[in-house]
Order: structure tokens, then C-alpha cells, then sequence
């Protein structure tokens, strides 16, 4: 079964790395969040609790993206959306779709 880390080469023409591919899959999001802020401009995740749990400061983009699971079969009923938002979203922006 594929998941969410095969869901990047939908993506394009947008970069994207998975925290497995960086390494970085044992941080605390609260870690993983300030290393998004100096190395990324977007920071999309499946986790629900990220928007509240955490103090955003700064231009980077947080992306929550709601699905039952992280299959990829999940994740491409949102594909349409979350390239708009990519598309259209300015830094700073913080939402949930």
C-alpha cells in the first residue's frame, strides 16, 4: 500500500521532501515546525492538532490536511484543493481543509 511520502509526486511542479526522507520522522512537531520555518516555505501535515498546539510565528505556510487516513487513495480525494491552496496561499497563512 502507498502512502502519504509517494502522495509528494503529486505535487509537482511543487518540491516536496517527507519528514522519512529527511530524517527527521523522531522530532517533536514543536522541533519539526522551527525546522520547517528556517529551511521551507510550506509545512503540510496530517495532523489535526498542529494549528493549536503550537505557537506559529513567521512566513512559513501550514497546510492541515483532513482525511480518514494517510493512504494515498485519501490524500488525492484532496489533491484539487491543496494545490490551490499551494497556488494561492500567502506566507504567514496558517489553514485546515
Amino acid at each position: 500500500m502507498k502512502t502519504c511520502a509517494s502522495f509528494a509526486e503529486n505535487l509537482k511542479p511543487h518540491e516536496t521532501l517527507h519528514v522519512d526522507a529527511l530524517g527527521l520522522k523522531s522530532l517533536s512537531n514543536g522541533d519539526l515546525l522551527d525546522y520547517a520555518r528556517t529551511n521551507f516555505e510550506v509545512f503540510l501535515t496530517l495532523d489535526r492538532g498542529i494549528l493549536h498546539q503550537h505557537r506559529h510565528v513567521g512566513d512559513l505556510r501550514v497546510l492541515v490536511v483532513r482525511t480518514p487516513d494517510s493512504t494515498i487513495e485519501s490524500l488525492l480525494t484532496r489533491l484539487e484543493d491543496i494545490l490551490q491552496w499551494l497556488d494561492n496561499s500567502q506566507p504567514g497563512d496558517r489553514d485546515e481543509i
